[in-house]
């Protein structure tokens, strides 16, 4: 599985659960 893959089944899973979006909780939130 290449990172866009993995970056991909996250981005469609976080949709699936309504996870609120990346704008407003970075993956990276402590750097």
């Amino acid at each position: 599985m290449t990172a866009k893959e993995i970056t991909d089944r996250l981005s469609t899973l976080s949709k699936d659960l309504q996870f609120p979006s990346e704008s407003e909780y970075p993956l990276e939130p402590f750097t």
